[in-house]
């Protein structure tokens, strides 16, 4: 239940710097930029600091979430780009980093628990 709040207060950040007691927080970096400026970028191929952002995004996310090992599951870093692109081409507007919360939202249930190669060692 816990994850699924603060999945949904993610999901509920502006595109302005708030640091407040309500899940809003500061989005350093290209995360800020509007997914018309990712998808500018990225038509251009000059989209490099969107897929680092990203990354270290999906990474803080493994790290802080609980019973989550790898919130993408299987998509490889390809995968999950097709998705922002499809999300960000018809949400403009949002923030960049806006896309990448609805992409966690639309894979919670599909994400990895634990390391397969843990789990295969036992």
């Amino acid at each position: 239940m816990k994850i699924i709040i603060i999945l949904l207060m993610l999901l509920t950040v502006t595109n302005s710097h708030a640091e407040d007691g309500k899940g809003n927080f500061a989005i350093w970096g290209v995360g800020n930029n509007s997914c018309y400026s990712y998808y500018s970028a990225r038509e251009n191929n000059n989209y490099d600091d969107y897929k680092n952002f990203l990354m270290g995004f999906l990474t803080a996310y493994n790290a802080l979430a609980p019973d989550t090992f790898r919130i993408s599951g299987n998509m490889d870093i390809d995968a999950i780009i097709d998705w922002i692109d499809a999300h960000c081409e018809t949400n403009k507007l949002h923030a960049f980093q806006q896309g990448i919360s609805a992409y966690i939202i639309a894979h919670a249930d599909k994400r990895l628990k634990k390391s397969l190669r843990r789990s295969q060692l036992k």
